[in-house]
């Protein structure tokens, strides 16, 4: 079996809610329309093999800007992120 199938047949196993759940859990935003498997690899990290899964979501993103035309903030919680990314050892080719 080749790397490209191996990796499909691991994404078509994972339900595309589950992946919008988690995005909700992360960011505390909801997705909207459907949630696209978009690609994937295979990595190292801290020397286990691990896959990543590229998903497509779309959603409702809004900033603040000041007259200036200066981002103040957006409407996109990232706080999550940090906090997830902080928990993940280093991934070898990132």
């Amino acid at each position: 079996m080749r790397k490209t199938e191996f990796i499909e047949k691991i994404s078509a196993s994972i339900n595309t809610e589950t992946i919008a759940e988690l995005f909700n859990e992360i960011f505390k935003d909801k997705a909207i329309g459907k949630v696209i498997y978009s690609s994937g690899d295979i990595k190292t990290m801290s020397g286990f093999i691990v896959y990543q899964l590229v998903y497509e979501i779309e959603l409702f993103f809004s900033i603040f800007i000041d007259r200036k035309g200066n981002f103040i903030r957006s409407s996109l919680k990232d706080n999550g992120l940090k906090m997830a990314l902080a928990e993940l050892p280093e991934i070898d080719g990132l």
